[in-house]
């Protein structure tokens, strides 16, 4: 991994871990399976279980609304109102 960038789970690590829940495999194992830390598979289990429990599905979407609430209103245009009256009128 490289110095000051973030690494997430993707789709298929996600599948995986709903896989191994299924068959009711511990946490430890999980992660050495995936190469992730015990933690982050306990994390992403704990973050992304809703009443049903953990589904690879659902714990896709809550990540990517996590994202994308990270991001709004981030923009130069968002905050700057005589700057985005300007681009749209132009």
């Amino acid at each position: 991994m490289q110095e000051g960038k973030y690494k997430h789970l993707t789709n298929t690590e996600r599948e995986e871990i709903s896989r191994c829940l299924a068959n009711k495999q511990a946490l430890a194992e999980i992660a050495k399976q995936l190469g992730w830390a015990t933690s982050t598979i306990s994390r992403e289990i704990y973050r992304s279980s809703g009443q049903t429990g953990y589904r690879a599905f659902g714990a896709r979407k809550r990540a990517q609304t996590a994202a994308s609430s990270r991001r709004t209103g981030k923009s130069k245009m968002a905050k700057h109102k005589r700057l985005r009256d300007y681009i749209l009128q132009s």
